[in-house]
């Protein structure tokens, strides 16, 4: 290449150019001061056929260090030391030889630079960070839980870890004498065998649960988030084995009640790697909640059912509609369809989106009329349906939301406070059809499982009664609105039934 040709577009600066420190002229490593370690390090050497003492280390390096000096073993340049110990945490990280390079005794300090291989600093940064940030500073977190959550309170999460622990044992012990193949691949065979046990074990469970609820009721407000961060500690570890109890509380996408836990709490099959899991995964399932998230899809697809006109097209929004199993079922049972009816899904996560397109599609191509339905997403936050941040965004929410029959919502309410919940109620409200209907669904508290979602898993829901759900349609300011509240067959799931004249 000509020195006058055009260089290619470089990611980064050019070789050439590189300019090296106007300061230094001679490479060293930098040191670090061991006072910045959490843990100090210190060494050992040979010195006439014996170990000296341990010796204070100073600062580190990759290739070197500097150590306290010793009246009784004094070190002068150029001496070499054929074995040098370097110890962090009572655990040797570097063994080899190394030279004394200097030792200045004005300074009180002695340099040893290594002859027989680098340290590394990244695995001792590591270390030191490791063990201080995770190891002992969650051990002080407990003993200062400790200090400051009531004892009989302790006693209890101790009571529910203990329960837990039995479970595991019996499931375990289950386990090693059920072949693998006859409850890994057989769904009904691995349902059987935690029934067996759920069955013994869950009252005592759930009234230990029940116990802590009313304990954690009696906690002041300043200890709630103590309170919970300690469950969590003693529980988790336990907890963890279960699909729904460990999603629930890694939040892999960053929030809680993501699609796939709906995915699991509706799952025919039990899930996890050990039996023990699945029954952990079973209990889920049998919750008073986890039936009202099973039931609610009933309750509103029924509602999608009721809604669609012979008469003409219908428009359908579901709105934070996660996996769509509603959809999906009303699908499969729904007669024969006379009119075509458009399906909205409305979600922020893309995942969810694409995990309800491609079922809802499936379910679709199997239905003769299938050719009468269409399959519309859009990928918004209700912060976007609310207030667009623009008029390409305002009229995209006008062209597709607009004048829709039905606009429901089974789980998104429960994450959302008074004032966003009736903004939000007050927009899809405008967006309806003359005739069309809001169908919002919020969740119960319901004792079996509340407290542990909330101190043992931290999945925190905003629940409401049937008052709080008619003070919200109330809130919406729409006086021709006709009003009521629905609930699903558990109970636990009620529905603010809205119609617009």
């Amino acid at each position: 290449m000509r020195d006058d040709q055009e260089r290619p577009k470089s990611h980064g600066a050019e070789h050439s150019e590189l300019e090296g420190s106007h300061e230094a002229f001679r490479y060293r490593p930098q040191r670090r001061p061991a006072t910045e370690l959490a843990f100090r390090p210190v060494c050992r050497f040979q010195l006439g056929g014996r170990y000296t003492a341990a010796r204070e280390v100073l600062d580190i390096s990759p290739s070197g260090i500097a150590i306290v000096p010793s009246e009784r073993a004094k070190l002068r340049p150029g001496q070499v030391i054929e074995d040098l110990r370097i110890e962090h945490c009572n655990s040797e990280v570097w063994a080899g030889s190394a030279e004394v390079v200097y030792a200045h005794e004005a300074e009180e300090r002695v340099g040893l630079r290594f002859t027989s291989g680098q340290l590394n600093m990244r695995s001792l940064s590591f270390r030191d960070e490791l063990i201080e940030q995770r190891l002992v500073k969650s051990l002080y977190q407990v003993r200062t839980d400790e200090r400051l959550l009531p004892a009989e309170w302790r006693a209890g999460i101790s009571t529910t870890r203990h329960l837990l622990e039995s479970a595991k044992s019996v499931m375990e012990e289950m386990e090693r004498g059920e072949p693998s193949e006859s409850w890994k691949r057989n769904a009904r065979r691995k349902r059987e065998l935690c029934e067996m046990v759920y069955q013994k074990w869950w009252p005592v469970y759930r009234d230990q649960l029940l116990a802590m609820d009313t304990l954690s009721q009696q906690l002041p407000e300043a200890l709630r988030e103590t309170a919970m961060e300690y469950a969590a500690h003693e529980l988790m570890p336990l907890l963890r084995e279960c699909p729904m109890h460990s999603r629930a509380y890694d939040k892999p996408l960053g929030y809680a009640g993501d699609y796939m836990l709906m995915v699991l709490g509706n799952a025919d099959e039990l899930e996890g790697e050990s039996l023990y899991g699945c029954l952990l995964h079973h209990t889920v399932q049998n919750f008073a909640l986890g039936k009202a998230i099973v039931a609610r899809c009933h309750t509103a697809g029924n509602a999608v059912a009721d809604t669609l006109r012979k008469d003409r097209a219908t428009h359908i929004v579901s709105l934070a509609s996660g996996p769509a199993i509603e959809l999906k079922q009303m699908l499969e049972q729904l007669p024969p369809l006379e009119q075509p009816v458009e399906l909205t899904l409305v979600d922020v996560d893309e995942q969810a989106i694409q995990y309800a397109y491609d079922s809802l599609s499936r379910a679709i191509q199997g239905r003769e009329d299938g050719h009468l339905i269409r399959l519309s997403c859009l990928n918004f936050s209700i912060g976007q349906i609310m207030t667009p941040v623009d008029e390409d965004e305002r009229r995209l929410v006008q062209d597709v939301l607009e004048n829709a029959d039905l606009i429901y919502s089974m789980g998104l309410f429960d994450y959302l406070n008074r004032a966003v919940a009736v903004r939000l109620l007050r927009r899809l409200y405008s967006l309806l059809a003359p005739g069309g209907r809001l169908f919002i669904g919020n969740l119960k508290r319901a004792r079996d499982c509340s407290w542990a979602m909330d101190y043992a898993v931290h999945w925190q829901l905003i629940y409401r009664t049937q008052a709080d759900m008619i003070e919200l349609g109330e809130r919406m300011r729409e006086p021709e609105a006709n009003i009521e509240v629905t609930e699903d067959p558990t109970g636990y799931c009620m529905f603010l039934d809205v119609r617009r004249p």
